[in-house]
């Protein structure tokens, strides 16, 4: 490695760092926090347009199915009545609105399949936001503590301070104010 590329790692490092320092970090936390559940607000609009589209495409499943469950009764009917000819015009009718049917068919089923992948990604999304946002708090909370000597600290196996400790501590502060 040359000089030069140490150096200039060194120079980028250093920046960071400055750059570290002068972040505050509770508030770059949140701000991340926000932009998580913006991304997931767009999500649950997609969520909504998709189910949108769903109900659409049944809607017009069923009303195709309903024409051609209709024609299909109306060319048996000429047929018993030996209306040949209009029957092959209601089956001329009825085969591409057939055909319209098995598509609006299909794509429903993939719309299914869309939104339920699309829901169980927001589920784990809004999970994860839910885990960070405890998390975030937690330190936002831990950071806004002052902080104590760790011998202050009774949860970190400290001592109890003895009489003596005690008895010491009290004469240092009698003798601090008779001066």
């Amino acid at each position: 490695m040359s000089f030069f590329s140490r150096l200039v790692r060194l120079c980028r490092a250093d920046l960071h760092g400055v750059l570290d320092q002068m972040e505050d970090k509770p508030l770059m936390l949140r701000q991340c926090l926000r932009d998580m559940e913006t991304a997931i607000e767009e999500a649950r609009l997609d969520h909504r347009r998709l189910a949108a589209e769903q109900e659409r495409v049944r809607r017009e499943y069923e009303r195709t199915k309903s024409e051609v469950d209709k024609l299909e009764r109306d060319a048996l009917l000429a047929v018993e009545k030996c209306r040949d000819d209009l029957a092959r015009q209601l089956i001329q009718r009825k085969q591409p609105l057939a055909r319209a049917r098995e598509e609006w068919l299909s794509q429903a089923g993939r719309l299914d399949r869309d939104l339920d992948d699309l829901g169980r990604r927001l589920d784990q999304r809004e999970a994860v936001l839910r885990e960070l946002r405890a998390r975030v708090e937690d330190y936002i909370r831990r950071a806004a503590r002052p902080s104590v000597p760790a011998s202050w600290d009774r949860t970190d196996g400290g001592r109890e301070p003895s009489a003596e400790d005690v008895e010491f501590e009290l004469m240092a502060l009698k003798a601090g104010l008779s001066k």
